[in-house]
């Protein structure tokens, strides 16, 4: 198996939440990110660069793809979303404990090289366990432990393993809706 990403983290101030939701119909499950926008920096620039602001073009957003979960940046500091195609009855069932209450809330930077594109991809397994009563998700991603846990937002906390690499993801207030009837 390929090396896991390692996690560069920084400190953040600034509230971001995420909405977890499974859509039964897509079979999407997708968290999408509130987060403040990078603060803007200085309108300074050579002039190719003062013409992409002033039409409003951007970089490519800057995306992991960790086998079937796609993690897509905001901007270079803020997820947008985390999204994989999936099914409950392919989930595990059993509890999934919240991570530690004191996890330091951050800015999840991946140290990996992404291509021109900014896209990294990796295949990798990913297991998902399902704690229905408190409605929590787990993904993992290795047979390491998380030892180490941040929260890129209220309810998503990420571990790393000793090594620094991200072992699991957690998705708190997971709605499931179901499609339907036919």
């Amino acid at each position: 198996m390929s090396p896991l990403p390692r996690l560069i983290t920084v400190p953040r101030l600034e509230e971001c939440t995420a909405t977890t939701v499974w859509h039964g119909e897509s079979a999407l499950l997708r968290s999408t990110f509130v987060c403040p926008p990078a603060p803007k920096v200085g309108t300074s620039g050579t002039f190719s660069e003062q013409l992409d602001r002033r039409f409003g073009v951007r970089p490519p957003i800057t995306r992991l793809i960790l086998g079937d979960i796609d993690i897509a940046y905001q901007d270079e500091r803020a997820f947008e979303s985390i999204e994989l195609r999936t099914t409950p009855t392919s989930w595990q069932r059993g509890p999934v404990d919240d991570a530690p209450a004191d996890s330091p809330r951050v800015w999840v930077i991946f140290d990996v090289p992404y291509d021109q594109n900014g896209i990294f991809s990796e295949d990798v397994p990913v297991a998902i366990r399902w704690d229905a009563v408190e409605k929590r998700l787990a993904l993992v991603f290795a047979p390491a432990q998380a030892r180490h846990w941040c929260r890129p937002a209220t309810n998503v906390a990420m571990g790393s393993s000793d090594d620094g690499s991200l072992a699991e993801v957690r998705l708190s207030v997971v709605e499931i809706r179901l499609p339907p009837d036919s």
